[in-house]
């Protein structure tokens, strides 16, 4: 395998849709996190993830379902063919505390 590329992406999760998918034990809790997957783009640009750390526990499986939400563009910053390039992807969970920040 080769290392992974600078991703491009075609489409990204908004803020809402990252809410949506923040783990709801860890939301009652208060507790933030993160975690760290290696992903394969797939044809169409979804990605296809495994779990390599999260920090604390139980934010891997939300970070999976984030990562369903993106997409790479077809084609890498050289020109060539995005499909089977690996890509590293770090999602962090926090609570946004500004109430302004909330809808």
């Amino acid at each position: 395998m080769t290392a992974p590329h600078r991703p491009i992406w075609a489409r990204t999760p908004n803020e809402r849709r990252l809410s949506a998918l923040y783990p709801e034990r860890a939301l009652a809790r208060g507790r933030e996190g993160e975690a760290r997957l290696t992903c394969i783009v797939q044809d169409g640009g979804a990605l296809d993830c495994d779990r390599v750390s999260e920090t604390p526990g139980g934010f891997g499986a939300a970070a999976v379902r984030v990562a369903r939400t993106f997409r790479h563009a077809p084609q890498l910053a050289d020109g060539s063919n995005a499909i089977g390039t690996p890509v590293n992807l770090r999602v962090v969970f926090r609570i946004d505390d500004d109430p302004r920040g909330r809808g």
